[in-house]
């Protein structure tokens, strides 16, 4: 701020003047016996000075300078004071405000792309799965491709999936997945420009940690879930899963086991009948599953005990049995469709 200025001036002093009139106060001392003069100014006897007490001080701030056109004295007579004016110069900026909103969006806009091209960008394909009818102990499999469309390295991770039932969770997965999936990976980085595979597979499976019972009573065959993948810093993908598993009598408890046909003891056809079987001899009655006495009764007929690794769902490592397998795969296709 600099320091208070005054411009030049050349009106006459500003006070003390007789109200109403063009004289300054003390000027003339007048008689007491001339009528004519006014009680004031007979009373009046002290000589003053005028001088100029009204006065216009400006000041200005540095890089926007006043500049004084004019300064005077008014006319005016009702006070015993002269009122003064200024007339000043200013250069001062002129608020544009649509250019200022024009300059304000092109910012916003500006900052959003730089915000946009810190963000990680991806695509991926297929987001809807249909693994169709599932078979127990088959795996069905689908991979989706995660493609990395952005300038920056994405960070991926499956996070937890809304309305997962607790009691159908992977273990390994927390609540990512239900126990019949398995995903791989669960989480990893995508550079800029590159493409990570990941993979699905649905498998329906008996035993301790298995999910045959579960899915075949309690979800009644269907194998529908929403995986949710998150992207750090960008966008989450909701993936759609559904297929069907065709049940079986493989994974589950004995208690369960249901094939609607009597085992006649004396025949070697099955007639239909009841969903159990009922040995009777003097002195036992079992009651036993019907799938239980067929494959027993397959496994008694012509030395099919001796086949190596009957007792196992596929031919170990290194072996390469495939014939096996499928031998194993057909039993199992028959047990479960009733066919001889």
């Amino acid at each position: 701020m600099q320091p208070w200025q005054e411009g030049p001036f050349d009106f006459h002093p500003t006070f003390k003047f007789r109200p109403g009139s063009d004289e300054y106060s003390g000027a003339v001392v007048k008689s007491f016996e001339d009528a004519d003069v006014p009680e004031d100014d007979e009373k009046e006897e002290k000589v003053r000075t005028p001088s100029w007490t009204d006065r216009v001080l400006w000041q200005s701030r540095a890089g926007n300078p006043l500049h004084q056109l004019a300064y005077t004295s008014g006319p005016q007579t009702l006070s015993d004071h002269r009122p003064v004016a200024a007339a000043f110069l200013l250069y001062a900026d002129e608020y544009l405000g649509d250019a200022v909103e024009a300059l304000l969006e092109e910012g916003w806009r500006a900052l959003d792309l730089v915000e946009m091209s810190a963000m990680p960008k991806c695509e991926l394909e297929p987001r809807s799965i249909d693994f169709g009818d599932v078979e127990y102990a088959t795996e069905a499999k689908h991979v989706m491709s995660l493609r990395n469309t952005g300038s920056i390295a994405a960070h991926f991770r499956f996070v937890e999936s809304p309305g997962l039932m607790v009691d159908s969770i992977t273990p390994s997965a927390s609540s990512v997945a239900p126990r019949w999936l398995a995903i791989d990976p669960l989480e990893g980085v995508v550079e800029a420009g590159a493409t990570a595979e990941i993979s699905l597979s649905v498998t329906v499976e008996g035993g301790p940690d298995g999910c045959a019972h579960m899915v075949q009573e309690e979800l009644k065959g269907e194998l529908d879930v929403i995986l949710v993948l998150h992207i750090a810093g960008g966008s989450d993908f909701f993936i759609s899963l559904n297929g069907h598993y065709v049940g079986s009598c493989y994974g589950l408890p004995l208690r369960d086991l249901d094939i609607p046909y009597i085992l006649n003891q004396d025949t070697d056809a099955p007639p239909s009948g009841s969903a159990r079987t009922v040995l009777t001899t003097p002195h036992l009655e079992l009651r036993v599953p019907s799938v239980v006495l067929r494959l027993t009764k397959y496994l008694l007929r012509d030395e099919r005990l001796a086949t190596p690794f009957i007792f196992l769902e596929q031919s170990p490592a290194g072996t390469q049995d495939t014939a096996l397998d499928r031998h194993i795969l057909a039993v199992r296709r028959s047990l479960d469709s009733g066919a001889p």
